[in-house]
């Protein structure tokens, strides 16, 4: 599958292994030697290095097959470092007539001296790679123009990387360990938000394909409560077929996996996951898959853009990065090339767009790699360009090819693969710890939905996030159906409304300020649902909070949470359940009115149960939300002292119901009262939309 390539080279398979897995090769010298040949020819370096092998057994001394030897070894994966002793001995007898078909040629050509200073660099020999390519360029001289600038780029990377390997980075790196890795190849991790579950590509199962490596699939590994991982399990029958398919990325919500199949010359699908499955995987649209080859693609947190890879004619050179931004109709954009700030003339690869939506994550060959595939990051300035691509330095990059990169939601954790000492034999999933995020600082509300005894969700429950600095609609969030987890991302510099769904139906709500300036930080939910199934009625009633104050819903007796009293204990079950159907109060107002109606039925059934809550327990709560929308008022000075007035309005009006009623002030507790301006941006046509400013009109109240 040709997304091996950006990776590191063509084909992956360690030559040991092979070599004890094979019968004897058989025939002489020559047999191996020419068999040898056929197979470089069609890019199987693992295939040729095992003929070569048996012809170096016959005669170690010859230049020429130690030349061979070289260049298979650099064209293997993990293995790339033992080339450099086999084109030593290469290197000092080369020849200018060489044969490269003639089993009797015992020199080297030339270009031996070529690949020794690519494997002295790969072996962190900086300056005597300099010295071979130094030596290698004079031969050259003149005659090829586009082999001298080739060699000039890796004569830049070893300068480079002698830079960066004098300044490492502040970095720990550790192996996910062998629940996630093995003995064959394990890369292109993707993880979700919480860092809970990953999912990457290996070659460890199923059919081989006709290099002798089992094709790719997609498996997944979940942390356990003691932070070690399941075992590796494939992701989906509906995903991994008997041919390649391979994780390129996720949606921030989980809920979307980006996959590649080797069809059309390599094309970008997607697959769903709905109902505790992933779906089929179907091809993105617009022009985003051509007949040519489109290797990774990664989603922003919020949807609307999405970038790709791809290396059709048009680009800067080779594999350039693409974007898409969503249309109003739900459709891609056609693509649009990133331009020289990203994209230079060699190769880039494995986009990753961090959470913050600002900091962008890639692989080049360009900029200041220290060779190969480099990691770099680049941010959007205020102007909306990209800032110039920084390299994250080394131990992250190495000599070698360095791809697939993704971090944390904090910065601080990167995921990657590469091949390194100490590994299980292959490549590995390494996860780095960062002492300098290199990300914008966002706040995370992650949490979990809990229905009885674990069972996956039944209802159909939604969070919808709205900016209450312009009224804006941020999303509508699902929580996995198979987990109850939900991970949504708010970025600093505003005010967000967050409503709890369940249903259909909003049971609680809260506002939460992320001001500009604000540090990474986590906020954690709990909301419990229960099973009720009493005579004939059913239902998901609120009936108290968790300690972060968020409601808390009611099903199943077996395993309540502690502010609910066992109903097999209260002959009044029934009862305080009905009326706890009534411990929420809305009201929408017309323009510029503040007040509610006490006389209003509802509000008088909503006291009803306050006090019968009280008459329980001895006290109450109440959370407060006022809004007022963005039409301008004549009655206050701003908006936002309508909407105070609301909500000020609203604990005078219960205050004076309840006090009528018998109860006294400290039985009253005001969680939290808050007021917010919503809706959209006027554009002075009240009377037009008069309907739709009037949703931001209200006062929300409820008791528990």
């Amino acid at each position: 599958m040709r997304i091996i390539n950006t990776f590191f080279a063509l084909l992956i398979l360690l030559i040991p292994s092979l070599l004890r897995a094979q019968d004897p090769v058989p025939g002489n010298y020559r047999d191996n030697f020419v068999e040898g040949n056929r197979l470089i020819e069609e890019n199987n370096w693992p295939m040729a290095l095992l003929y070569f092998s048996e012809a170096y057994k016959v005669d170690s001394s010859n230049a020429n097959i130690n030349y061979k030897m070289g260049v298979c070894f650099l064209n293997s994966n993990s293995q790339k470092p033992l080339a450099l002793p086999y084109l030593r001995k290469a290197a000092k007898d080369i020849t200018r007539n060489y044969d490269e078909y003639e089993p009797r040629e015992k020199k080297a050509p030339e270009p031996a001296l070529y690949y020794l200073g690519q494997a002295y660099h790969l072996n962190n020999q900086f300056d005597s790679a300099l010295s071979y390519f130094e030596t290698y360029k004079a031969l050259v001289g003149l005659k090829n123009p586009m082999l001298t600038q080739d060699v000039n780029m890796r004569m830049q990377w070893c300068q480079n990387a002698k830079e960066f390997i004098q300044t490492p980075l502040p970095v720990s790196i550790t192996n996910m360990g062998d629940s996630v890795n093995c003995a064959f190849p394990d890369y292109s991790p993707v993880m979700t938000i919480d860092e809970n579950t990953i999912f990457f590509t290996t070659r460890r199962m199923g059919d081989k394909a006709i290099d002798g490596q089992y094709y790719e699939d997609i498996v997944m590994c979940e942390k356990k409560p003691d932070g070690t991982w399941t075992s590796a399990r494939p992701v989906s029958p509906y995903i991994n077929t008997p041919t390649n398919e391979a994780s390129i990325s996720l949606s921030t919500d989980g809920n979307i996996m980006f996959v590649y199949k080797d069809v059309n010359g390599g094309d970008i699908y997607t697959t769903g996951f709905f109902e505790n499955e992933w779906s089929a995987p179907a091809p993105l649209g617009s022009d985003i898959n051509t007949k040519y080859w489109e290797t990774h693609a990664c989603l922003t947190a919020d949807g609307n853009t999405l970038y790709f890879v791809s290396d059709r004619p048009g680009g800067l050179g080779g594999r350039d990065i693409y974007r898409c931004v969503r249309l109003p109709n739900g459709r891609w954009s056609k693509a649009l090339n990133l331009g020289p700030e990203i994209n230079t003339a060699q190769d880039e690869d494995s986009p990753f767009m961090h959470p913050d939506q600002q900091t962008l994550f890639f692989a080049s060959k360009g900029h200041k790699s220290m060779g190969g595939f480099d990691i770099f990051f680049t941010s959007k300035n205020d102007s909306g360009h990209w800032d110039a691509p920084i390299n994250m330095g080394y131990p992250l990059n190495t000599a070698d090819d360095d791809v697939f990169y993704m971090t944390s939601a904090d910065g601080k954790r990167a995921y990657f693969s590469s091949v390194r000492e100490g590994g299980y034999g292959e490549k590995d999933i390494y996860m780095a710890e960062l002492e300098q995020p290199r990300v914008q600082p966002l706040t995370l509300l992650k949490g979990r939905i809990y229905n009885a005894n674990g069972r996956e969700l039944t209802q159909r429950v939604e969070i919808n996030v709205t900016n209450t600095n312009t009224g804006e609609l941020m999303g509508l969030y699902k929580p996995s159906a198979r987990s109850g987890n939900f991970t949504i991302i708010l970025p600093p510099g505003a005010t967000y409304l967050i409503s709890y769904i369940v249903d259909g139906k909003e049971y609680s709500n809260e506002i939460l300020d992320v001001p500009i300036g604000s540090g990474f930080e986590e906020i954690e939910r709990s909301i419990d649902l229960r099973d009720l199934v009493l005579g004939n009625l059913s239902a998901d009633v609120p009936i108290g909070t968790d300690s972060t104050g968020i409601m808390v819903f009611a099903k199943d007796s077996s395993n309540l949470p502690v502010e609910v009293i066992d109903r097999t204990k209260m002959k009044n079950w029934k009862e305080m359940l009905t009326s706890s159907k009534n411990l929420s109060f809305t009201m929408y107002f017309k323009y510029n009115i503040s007040r509610i109606d006490p006389a209003d039925p509802d509000f008088q059934q909503f006291i009803d149960s306050c006090v019968a809550q009280i008459n329980r327990n001895g006290s109450i709560s109440f959370r407060v939300t006022a809004s007022a929308s963005q039409v301008p008022t004549k009655k206050f000075a701003t908006n936002k002292d309508l909407s105070k007035d609301r909500a000020e309005g609203a604990q005078e009006v219960i205050m004076n119901a309840l006090r009528a009623r018998g109860i006294k002030d400290e039985q009253v507790k005001w969680v939290k009262v808050t007021a917010v301006v919503l809706g959209p941006t006027y554009k002075a046509d009240y009377l037009k939309r008069k309907i739709i400013y009037e949703r931001y009109q209200y006062v929300k109240i409820r008791g528990f």
